[in-house]
């Protein structure tokens, strides 16, 4: 019985433990800490070379991407970088790069082997050797004017010998360069490998200007009239006959009352440099109109003659042909006299370059039914040279 009660006893007081355990959890005694996580560790998540065979001498990218490391380090020769990011190497053999992240948790690796493509006689038989693909090849401009400069850029995956032609030589597989060409060039790249080669073109054109403005010994110009009186000439003097190849002005128009005409005749022999193959873009006959003896707005045709002519015999009755059909034509304002006149001769300078046209010059002839006259300074005008009739011609040779 004793020993029942003293049984009794030691349940109550474990009993009463318990309770005032529980009771002083529950009025804010701090329990004991738990212990942290265990830290993560790094993750690599890429690691790679654009190029893994380049030539000697050559270079590749190195590229990667790297989750919860502390310190990021590729070796050999590159040394602590940040968690992404790239750089360019150039080994003199094959290396292979390892990229090592770590933190507390501990350090993980990933590698990457570049080799080298050496001389065919030392290849290393077991590195895959795949043709080089040309994927760009272009010019910021295919234009260039004379002096000027445009750049080439280029890009050829896979290992290459690369190079342009003609004057640039070697170049790395991806890059630019700026060139000056002197006349239209045809660029080649061309990457090989001994496994196979690809090539791509592209031609930059040399846009030249010229302003032809041919001294007397270079081109030809009179006019002619069909006056067959004049008194303020000895004799009345018939204008038909008479020839004005020396004067330094020549005379395009008619008189409506007097029925009196006048024509021009032009001719330019200096176009005869240019090579046959030359591609006329623009062409302007440009003549000084420096005095007009009308009022009224008029038109002067121009029409394409078609038979030889002398500037020192020309007249009236032995005047060259010229096609009826009207070449083109130009307004003349008397209001804004003395100016420069212009008349688009394109299409007929490149007949006259290529030979498709013989060259036997051009007719000038007043196309308006009314009193009007326009007077230009000719070849043979002394006093301003630069007042000359000229050509201004855009063109390439390709």
């Amino acid at each position: 019985m004793k020993r029942i009660l003293k049984e009794n006893k030691y349940l109550k007081l474990c009993f009463i433990i318990m309770l005032f355990m529980f009771l002083s959890g529950c009025n804010g005694v701090t329990p004991l800490p738990v212990p942290p996580p265990t830290p993560t560790s790094p993750t690599i998540n890429s690691f790679s070379a654009d190029f893994e065979v380049i030539g000697l001498g050559g270079n590749a990218t190195l590229s990667w991407e790297v989750s919860d490391a502390t310190t990021v380090a590729i070796e050999p020769g590159v040394g602590t970088v940040d968690s992404f990011g790239s750089i360019s190497v150039s080994p003199t053999d094959k290396t292979t790069y390892t990229l090592m992240a770590s933190n507390d948790s501990g350090i993980v690796t990933a590698d990457v082997t570049i080799s080298i493509l050496y001389p065919p006689w030392e290849y290393d038989i077991t590195i895959p050797i795949f043709p080089p693909v040309i994927q760009s090849f272009s010019a910021d401009s295919l234009i260039v004017t004379e002096g000027g400069s445009v750049t080439l850029s280029w890009e050829v995956s896979g290992l290459a010998n690369v190079t342009i032609e003609p004057g640039i030589g070697t170049v790395d597989p991806i890059g630019s360069i700026s060139v000056s060409p002197t006349k239209t060039t045809k660029y080649t790249l061309t990457a090989g490998n001994i496994s196979g080669d690809d090539s791509a073109q592209l031609t930059v054109i040399l846009l030249q200007t010229k302003i032809l403005q041919p001294a007397p010994n270079l081109g030809k110009d009179s006019y002619i009239s069909n006056n067959i009186s004049n008194n303020a000439y000895p004799n009345d003097t018939n204008f038909a006959d008479y020839n004005f190849g020396d004067y330094g002005t020549f005379i395009v128009g008619r008189d409506s009352l007097s029925g009196v005409s006048r024509k021009s005749f032009l001719q330019v022999n200096a176009i005869e440099n240019l090579p046959v193959n030359t591609v006329i873009l623009s062409a302007h006959l440009e003549l000084y109109l420096h005095d007009t003896y009308s009022s009224y707005e008029f038109y002067i045709e121009l029409h394409i003659v078609t038979e030889s002519w002398e500037e020192n015999t020309i007249t009236w009755n032995n005047q060259p042909d010229y096609l009826q059909a009207l070449e083109t034509k130009s307004p003349i304002h008397p209001s804004v006299v003395p100016c420069w006149v212009s008349w688009d001769i394109a299409s007929l300078l490149q007949g006259w370059v290529n030979g498709s046209i013989a060259n036997y010059g051009i007719a000038l002839i007043a196309g308006d039914v009314i009193e009007n006259n326009a007077r230009f300074f000719s070849c043979e005008y002394e006093i301003n040279p630069s007042k000359r009739p000229r050509l201004d011609i855009t063109y390439y040779i390709p």
